[in-house]
């Protein structure tokens, strides 16, 4: 069984590291790095899990490698990956990259 998430956002979060008042840092949340997200399929039926994110895009001031359109997951090899971190992001500290 294949799943499709077609996420069809533009603009994606960045979870922030406030020091002093004053955002000094972020890490940008990755649907497809999400631990809790990507924990949901680990243990389910599916054979591939498809993420389909054709807009999403973030401006820095350095330059970045674009993020890709489309990320395939074969689930049953997800669960005891060590090539592929995952991030437990903290919601209470995103911020939108398109304010």
């Amino acid at each position: 069984m294949i799943f499709l998430v077609a996420d069809e956002t533009s603009g994606i979060y960045i979870e922030t590291i406030v020091k002093n008042d004053e955002v000094a840092a972020g890490r940008p949340h990755l649907v497809f790095l999400d631990k809790r997200f990507i924990n949901e399929f680990i243990d389910s039926d599916l054979d591939y899990l498809i993420l389909y994110c054709p807009y999403n895009h973030f401006n820095t001031i350095e330059s970045h490698e674009p993020l890709p359109h489309l990320t395939i997951f074969e689930v049953k090899n997800i669960k005891n990956n060590k090539t592929i971190p995952l991030y437990d992001y903290d919601e209470n500290r995103m911020v939108s990259c398109e304010k």
